[in-house]
C-alpha cells in the first residue's frame, strides 16, 4: 500500500516539475509602443499585389442579391493579402497609457469576442492620422452603442504614415479591402469624431445601396443638402458596384462629393441600388442624433479644399485602382476589436501635386 502511494506522488511530483518547467520558461512578448507607427513613418513599406487580392474579393461579394460573403474569404485570401506584410501585436490598453500618461481615467479595454460564424459582420473603416484622443473614444462608445444592439463588429483604423497631406478616400479604399479579408460583408465609412447617441440610426446590415446616417439635419454641424459626409454604410457589395471613393483628393474637401455622385448615378443606373437615411429626429425632445467630438485637423491638410473641387475623377479611378504599401498591420488577439493598419500611400505629382504641401502653393484653381 505504501509503494503504491509513494509511485503515484512521484509521478504527481514529475507532472509538477514539468509544469514549472514550461511555465517557466515561457516567453511572453513584450507590448512595443504604436506611437511611433501612429505618427511617424514606418521604416520598409512592402508593395502588395492588391488587384489580386481585389479580384478575389469582387469574386466573393458579387452577388448582390444577398449581400453575403463566403466564410471562405479569409482563410483563402490572408496569404495573398496586403495583410500578409508585417505583423506585431499590441495592447490597446497599454498603448493609450503609453500615449496618454498613467493620469487618464478612461483606458478602454473591453474583452469582445466576435461569434464564430455571424450572420453578418460590419467593418468600421477609420481613416487616421494623430488622432488618438477622439479613436478611443469612438471605439469605447461606438462600441457600447453596437454592442446594445447586438451588431457584431471589427474596426479598422487605416493610419496614413506617408509624408503626404491626407488621403480619407484612399484610406477608405484601402480599409473596405481589409473589412473585405477579415471576412466582413458590410462596413461602415466612419469619420473619427462622430458618435451615435439615437437608437434611430441603424449601424445594422443595410439593403443594396447606401444608408447615410448623418445627412443634412442629422449630423451636428453640417448643414446644407447634399452633404454625403459623416457617416454612410453599405453592403461591400454595393462599394464595389461604385468603385469606391476617387484617390485624387489630397487634404480636406470634395472626396465626399465625388463619392455622392457615384452613389446617385449606381441608383439610376440598378433599379435595386437606393439610398436611404435615417427617420426624421427632433432635436428638441429626442436629443441630438450624434455627438461631434470636435475637429483637430491638420491646417495643411484643409488647404486644397478650393482646388479639389475642380478635379475630374474618372469612373475607373477608386478602389480597383487605389495604390499603397502595407508596413504593418496590428492585432491584438481574438478579443481585440480593433486593428491597425500601417499604410503609405503613392502619389504622381504630376497628375495631383495636392498631395505634396510644397507644391500646392503652386497650383492654381
Amino acid at each position: 500500500g505504501n509503494s503504491f502511494v509513494m509511485d503515484w506522488m512521484r509521478k504527481i511530483a514529475v507532472v509538477l516539475l514539468i509544469l514549472l518547467a514550461v511555465i517557466g520558461f515561457t516567453v511572453v512578448p513584450a507590448t512595443p509602443r504604436f506611437d511611433h507607427v501612429l505618427e511617424a513613418p514606418s521604416s520598409a513599406p512592402i508593395s502588395v499585389d492588391k488587384n489580386r487580392v481585389s479580384n478575389q474579393v469582387a469574386g466573393q461579394v458579387s452577388d448582390h442579391g444577398s449581400g453575403q460573403v463566403s466564410g471562405q474569404v479569409s482563410a483563402d485570401l490572408r496569404k495573398y493579402s496586403m495583410l500578409s506584410c508585417n505583423r506585431d501585436v499590441f495592447s490597446f490598453k497599454e498603448t493609450s497609457r503609453n500615449q496618454m500618461g498613467d493620469h487618464n481615467p478612461r483606458l478602454p479595454y473591453v474583452p469582445y469576442r466576435i461569434e464564430e460564424k455571424p450572420k453578418h459582420l460590419l467593418g468600421i473603416v477609420v481613416p487616421y492620422r494623430q488622432r488618438w484622443n477622439h479613436l478611443i473614444e469612438l471605439r469605447e462608445e461606438l462600441g457600447t452603442f453596437l454592442r446594445k444592439h447586438h451588431i457584431e463588429y471589427r474596426f479598422f483604423v487605416l493610419n496614413q504614415s506617408d509624408e503626404y497631406r491626407f488621403n480619407r478616400g484612399s484610406l477608405m479604399n484601402i480599409g473596405v479591402l481589409a473589412a473585405s479579408i477579415y471576412g466582413c460583408d458590410y462596413v461602415a465609412l466612419h469619420d473619427i469624431d462622430l458618435v451615435p447617441l439615437s437608437d434611430k440610426i441603424n449601424y445594422g446590415f443595410p439593403a443594396e445601396g447606401a444608408y447615410h446616417a448623418t445627412p443634412d439635419g442629422i449630423h451636428p454641424s453640417k448643414k446644407y443638402p447634399g452633404y454625403f459626409g459623416g457617416v454612410a454604410l453599405m453592403r461591400i457589395s454595393s462599394y464595389l458596384r461604385v468603385n469606391g471613393f476617387c484617390n485624387m483628393y489630397w487634404g480636406w474637401g470634395g472626396e465626399d462629393s465625388e463619392f455622392e455622385r457615384r452613389v446617385s448615378n449606381a441608383t439610376k443606373k440598378y433599379s435595386d441600388f437606393k439610398v436611404t437615411r435615417p427617420p426624421k429626429i427632433d432635436k428638441a425632445s429626442e436629443g441630438m442624433p450624434f455627438k461631434h467630438l470636435g475637429a483637430e485637423s491638420h491646417s495643411r491638410d484643409k488647404r486644397s479644399r478650393t482646388i479639389n473641387k475642380y478635379w475630374r475623377c474618372e469612373p475607373g479611378n477608386g478602389y480597383s485602382s487605389v495604390q499603397y504599401s502595407c508596413n504593418r498591420v496590428y492585432e491584438e488577439n481574438s478579443l481585440n476589436d480593433v486593428i491597425f493598419i500601417d499604410t503609405k500611400l503613392h502619389c504622381d505629382k504630376e497628375i495631383t501635386p495636392t498631395c505634396d504641401e510644397d507644391m500646392v502653393k503652386t497650383v492654381k484653381p
